[in-house]
């Protein structure tokens, strides 16, 4: 066994599901992972322990708590302790949350880990401090950021199986569904409303759509709007490239990991006034440029947002900075 993956998410168990044991920490019965592979209960506890500290893998690859207290199921914080405790090999960091800011907890694997990825990795690094922040933890993030390494959500094997194929002809200009939940959506609708009065063709999903239907009239539009949720990175951007069809995204306040280029695979806006108009329309100007950006962004998003080659960035990166590692070591 190679790699141990603790949390609230599986990735490394999905993608390398031989050399990965998933120690889960949910809050429901174990998913489609099989029992086999997931650890979690009263009676693991010791035996986790002693993994650990017997060290029989090569690196803990831990999930940031997505809260402080509670999160995850009622041996979760337990669980964490532990790792945090008696970990020996060096411990990855892990941060698909939606939030920017990190938990208190979270800090605490930052300072413990090797390196840490972080999906919501905000340009201005101090936005990541824990609400009600102290100066401790500005002292730990500060020593801290030459870990940080940005990280995308990506797209598992699930996803891809749900997409059309072959692809479909286009039948819309512009397609959005989703629930109206923060400013940026609610906004944004009424824009989208006014483009459909000014001739665009908009197809603005009324009800919620399964997987497959929504990724199908994805598929189906030459635009698709894509706003941001709790955090910016979505799978949104990712489904729309994967699919054939050019992602209109907010401008992002992260730095995004192997970014949709502008212009050359996507398009960007600015949420305030009518922006996304403006670049609707100024994109469906040129059908034939729409064409070659959609050929663009679903290479891109196969060749770099899909969940093995984000596992192979993340090796990459742990490898090197064990190199590191190993060369500041002072010799015995």
């Amino acid at each position: 066994m190679e790699f141990i993956e603790l949390g609230l998410y599986a990735i490394f168990a999905r993608v390398l599901p031989e050399r990965t044991l998933r120690v889960w920490t949910g809050r429901h019965p174990a998913d489609r992972l099989g029992e086999e592979r997931t650890w979690w209960g009263p009676q693991r506890l010791l035996a986790f322990r002693r993994m650990l500290i017997e060290q029989n893998h090569r690196l803990l690859l831990c999930h940031a708590p997505d809260r402080d207290i509670p999160f995850g199921n009622g041996l979760a914080p337990l669980t964490f302790e532990i790792a945090m405790r008696y970990a020996r090999p060096p411990i990855v960091g892990l941060d698909f949350n939606d939030r920017i800011f990190m938990t208190r907890r979270g800090l605490r694997l930052l300072d413990r880990s090797l390196i840490y990825f972080k999906r919501e990795l905000p340009i201005d690094r101090l936005r990541m401090l824990p609400r009600r922040a102290t100066a401790r933890h500005r002292a730990i993030l500060e020593r801290n950021l030459h870990k940080l390494r940005p990280i995308s959500i990506g797209l598992g094997a699930g996803r891809l199986a749900d997409m059309p194929v072959p692809l479909p002809p286009k039948r819309s200009d512009i397609f959005f569904a989703g629930t109206i939940s923060n400013r940026n959506r609610i906004d944004g609708v009424p824009l989208l409303r006014k483009l459909q009065a000014m001739g665009v063709t908009v197809d603005l999903a009324e009800t919620r759509l399964d997987r497959r239907s929504y990724l199908q009239r994805s598929a189906e539009a030459r635009l698709v709007w894509s706003p941001d949720g709790v955090g910016w990175d979505c799978f949104r951007h990712y489904e729309a490239g994967a699919v054939g069809s050019v992602p209109v995204m907010p401008r992002p306040w992260i730095e995004p990991y192997k970014p949709i280029l502008e212009g050359e695979m996507g398009f960007y806006y600015d949420p305030e006034g009518e922006d996304l108009i403006r670049v609707v329309t100024e994109a469906l100007r040129n059908p034939e440029r729409l064409s070659r950006m959609s050929e663009a962004a679903r290479r891109h998003v196969l060749a770099t947002h899909m969940h093995e080659q984000i596992i192979a960035y993340a090796i990459g990166e742990i490898d090197a900075a064990m190199r590191n590692v190993a060369r500041e070591r002072p010799a015995a």
